[in-house]
């Protein structure tokens, strides 16, 4: 499915861009005290919504 450049994409194509990005979607239950290692440039990352206090820290490292 070729992406058009400057141009909107379609319901389907979203849906097909959604459809992938959850197929390789995990998530884990967090405890207090963890961390996360993350390469950028190998993924893509986010979190689901939630409600309460949280506390990030960041590392940037070249």
């Amino acid at each position: 499915m070729p992406i058009r450049a400057r141009q909107r994409l379609s319901i389907e194509e979203v849906d097909h861009i959604n459809a992938v990005c959850d197929k390789f979607t995990y998530s884990w239950p967090w405890r207090n005290g963890d961390a996360m290692i993350l390469d950028n440039l190998q993924v893509w990352h986010g979190r689901n919504p939630y409600e309460g206090r949280r506390n990030v820290q960041v590392a940037l490292l070249d």
